[in-house]
Order: C-alpha cells, then sequence, then structure tokens
C-alpha cells in the first residue's frame, strides 16, 4: 500500500505540475526553470525507485516463504545464517529513498511555484 501511495502520489505531483504551468503561470520568472526540472527529475526518481521496489519486494515475499519452510518444515539446527531476508532490507531501502525523492520534489515544485506567483 505504502509503494501504490507513494506510486499514485509521485505521478499525481507530476501531471499537475503540468497543468500548473499551462494554464497558471504561462511565464516563467527567470531562473526557476530549474527548480520546476528538479521537481520533475526527483518525481521522476521516486516512480523509479518505486516500481524497482515492487519487484524486490516479490523477491522478498518468496525469500521469506522459503525460510518460513525451512524453519517450520524442515530441521533448522544447522542453518543458522541462512535466514537472512535481504531483499526485505533492500526495499526498505527503495522505499526510504522513494518517500525521500518525492518530498525533495515537493519541495521544489513548492518553491518554483511560489516564486512564480
Amino acid at each position: 500500500a505504502f509503494d501504490k501511495a507513494i506510486l499514485t502520489l509521485a505521478s499525481s505531483a507530476f501531471g499537475l505540475s503540468f497543468t500548473f504551468i499551462r494554464q497558471i503561470i504561462p511565464n516563467i520568472k527567470n531562473g526557476t526553470i530549474y527548480l520546476l526540472k528538479s521537481a520533475w527529475i526527483s518525481f521522476g526518481i521516486s516512480i523509479l525507485i518505486t516500481l524497482a521496489s515492487f519487484l524486490t519486494s516479490f523477491f522478498a515475499c518468496k525469500k521469506g516463504i522459503k525460510i518460513l519452510e525451512v524453519k517450520y518444515i524442515v530441521d533448522n539446527k544447522n542453518k543458522k545464517g541462512k535466514n537472512i531476508n535481504y531483499m526485505t532490507i533492500i526495499t526498505t531501502c527503495l522505499n526510504i529513498l522513494s518517500i525521500l525523492s518525492f518530498i525533495i520534489g515537493t519541495f521544489f515544485l513548492a518553491s518554483f511555484s511560489i516564486n512564480n506567483l
């Protein structure tokens, strides 16, 4: 649900910024276009990272199932250390990077908007 929310928010913010520029700010002030480009790049990065986290989340679930099978079905006395699900750690890191990128994009878009209104 977190990934879907970030994906929806970043995509919406990206689309709204296009509409905002066309209809509300037809003349962009000099020296502020970098803020808009930075916002678009940040939203794009957030979207790409979120899509990557969908994939790592899938692999984390598969690894989690294997860990549970070993733990509850197979004798697990000699298999310590193989129960670490690194894909879960990677997915968590990607989620953090995605939200940070979204927040940075929101900051740049807000700065652009304030400077041009």
